[in-house]
């Protein structure tokens, strides 16, 4: 006689005996007893969680002798048959192998002869989406108006594929993911109905390793029966399995978070030569620190990580002295290079090599860190840097005062960081409202300057282009009525041509582009760079107005 898995051979033949599928159950059952079940039930969920196995239990209640009954006796022709898979009234089909018009046509022209002895002729069709649309079409109208010994319940893990017109006629029911502790409490269930004993952790590994599938963490347990003695230990379910040690991941965690290159290349090794996928490997690695970062910021864990309570508390003392920050930092490193870990033909440089960029990432900043450091730039940066004069004494050339504007993560938000400047001079704050009012301005007023402001107009000297002097006339209004606010009056706004020679344009066309080069090389802004991890997306050089007939 052959062998018969566990899977199959504890299927659960009652909705008492399905595992977290309660909501689904009890539904069912309530269903039953009140005489409203539908004609028509999709079952969906993620696989190994039971939708063909409900599907079968809801067909024995349906025909068993005592029933309808929520409750089937197993033990009637019916119930018997069913759970035997050879039930004359009850067609299981495989929707992928059988997803073609003509299938569906003989389907229903079977469907108009009576069962042979049960209550009601069945169909059961699992993975339903992979049917072909003319498939689909040709069940439509016979799934909206059934004869009525006939049952359709439907399987599949993608309903999203599933016509809108099919899903409308049918009663959805949608399976959850079996948690962790539930599929470790059940193949403890196991054990001991098979008389074997295994470690609680090495079950727990196997709940985990099966992701919310317990027909997977049934595979795994029938494979580390087959493979160990009457007791088994935990080693012997990571050797049997090929299971990375979580006390390894905690470890290379503490790596990672301390920078150590030794122990972390010491950890890639031997999970690459215990045969590991270091592309689940990678991913692992990922859980871990969303496991580290939850468990560090949330008090109430348990809805959140899957994870034994024993490994939580550990994680816990782990993260009990780690910076959230950086906690997040590195978890998104992580993810923004898991597609290169996940598409790359040599998967173990490929995690080297992240993991050698990660550990050369430096640790974000504390926000009293942070304010230390930017109490340092201010003390080093010289008074007569930080406001050039506005008028510079008459007979000398004009000067320039040079601004630079870096832009960080985060950056300032609010009316603060478009705050108008109280007490500078006329000329600033008018430039400060157009910009800020109109911000498609700001690269043109850099070629300009105010040349004059009287008591019915503002004389703005435009410099640049033609394309600038167009775009001012075009929005004339706009500055005008800028200015007015400013000024207090009404105020109209006169373009001038620039009055320099040629010679002195470009002159200082040059000066500026050296303001530039050492405004960017400058070390203060260097600094300021790495500390906000920002870049310099502008540099503006503020020509000071000169005096009198100063050119």
């Amino acid at each position: 006689m052959s062998y018969l898995v566990l899977a199959r051979k504890y299927r659960p033949g009652t909705f008492a005996q399905v595992v977290h599928q309660d909501h689904v159950t009890r539904t069912l059952s309530n269903a039953i007893r009140a005489g409203r079940l539908a004609h028509a039930i999709l079952f969906t969920g993620p696989r190994g969680t039971g939708k063909t196995t409900v599907a079968r239990i809801l067909a024995k209640a349906m025909n068993c002798a005592e029933g309808p009954t929520p409750d089937p006796c197993n033990r009637c022709r019916s119930c018997l048959e069913i759970t035997g898979g050879n039930a004359a009234d009850v067609y299981e089909i495989d929707g992928a192998s059988n997803n073609g018009v003509e299938q569906v046509r003989e389907l229903r022209e079977n469907l108009k002869y009576m069962p042979n002895h049960s209550r009601y002729k069945i169909y059961i069709i699992d993975e339903v989406h992979m049917l072909s649309p003319g498939a689909f079409n040709a069940l439509l109208k016979t799934l909206e108006e059934p004869p009525a010994h006939v049952l359709f319940f439907f399987a599949t893990t993608e309903p999203h594929k599933i016509p809108a017109t099919i899903l409308s006629r049918c009663q959805r029911h949608d399976l959850k993911r079996v948690p962790t502790r539930g599929i470790a409490a059940y193949l403890e269930t196991i054990c001991r109905q098979e008389g074997r004993e295994v470690a609680t952790a090495g079950l727990e590994m196997m709940a985990r390793e099966a992701d919310g599938c317990l027909r997977d963490g049934l595979s795994l347990l029938d494979q580390v029966l087959a493979g160990t003695d009457e007791t088994v230990a935990v080693d012997q379910v990571q050797e049997v399995l090929g299971i990375f040690d979580r006390a390894q991941f905690m470890r290379l965690a503490d790596a990672v978070l301390g920078r150590d290159w030794g122990a972390i290349l010491d950890t890639v090794a031997a999970a690459y030569s215990q045969g590991m996928d270091l592309k689940k490997f990678y991913q692992d690695l990922c859980e871990q620190f969303r496991h580290m970062l939850v468990i560090r910021t949330v008090e109430n864990v348990e809805a959140l990580v899957d994870l034994p309570a024993s490994e939580v508390s550990a994680i816990r003392s782990q993260v009990a002295g780690v910076s959230p920050a950086l906690l997040s930092q590195t978890l998104d490193f992580l993810l923004r290079e898991d597609s290169f870990v996940r598409l790359a033909p040599q998967p173990r440089l490929a995690v080297e090599t992240v993991l050698a960029r990660l550990v050369q990432v430096p640790p974000p900043l504390t926000i009293d860190a942070l304010v230390a450091k930017l109490d340092t730039l201010r003390g080093q940066c010289p008074q007569e840097q930080a406001l050039a004069p506005p008028h510079p004494p008459a007979g000398t050339e004009p000067t320039e005062a040079t601004e630079v504007s870096a832009i960080a993560e985060p950056t300032p938000a609010g009316d603060d960081a478009m705050a108008e400047p109280d007490d500078g001079p006329v000329e600033t704050r008018l430039f400060h409202r157009i910009r800020q009012s109109h911000p498609n301005l700001a690269g043109v007023l850099d070629q300009c300057r105010i040349k004059a402001i009287n008591a019915a107009d503002v004389v703005l000297e435009v410099g640049g282009n033609g394309f600038h002097a167009g775009l001012l006339q075009k929005n004339t209004a706009a500055i005008e009525a800028v200015c007015g606010e400013v000024l207090g009056r009404n105020i109209r706004l006169v373009l001038e041509a620039p009055s320099r020679p040629v010679e002195d344009s470009a002159r200082l066309r040059q000066r500026r582009h050296t303001i530039r080069q050492e405004a960017l090389g400058h070390p203060l802004v260097s600094e300021a760079i790495e500390l906000f991890n920002g870049q310099v997306m502008d540099v503006r050089v503020l020509e000071a107005e000169p005096q009198g007939d100063t050119p």
